[in-house]
């Protein structure tokens, strides 16, 4: 199971087409040894503290396992590249 998101959902930016992860692109969510997946959006969250922290690339499985990120795709009407 996801631990809940303490951060709230800025934006998520899709990419055109998603990217293969490589040792210098890989996902802001995970890290290089948790994932390996393909990237496939930008993501901006808002911290408790009001502080906003870019993820510059993260892959679907987090945008869709995360609450909050599934959430704002769902109402924003967000479509990700496969």
């Amino acid at each position: 199971m996801t631990a809940p998101m303490l951060s709230d959902i800025e934006s998520i930016q899709p990419f055109p087409a998603a990217l293969a992860p490589k040792s210098d692109a890989v996902c802001s969510a995970h890290g290089w040894k948790a994932c390996r997946r393909p990237l496939v959006a930008e993501a901006v969250l808002r911290e408790p503290s009001g502080t906003l922290v870019r993820y510059r690339r993260v892959c679907h499985h987090w945008l869709k396992t995360q609450d909050k990120a599934a959430r704002h795709l769902n109402e924003e009407g967000i479509v990700l590249p496969d």
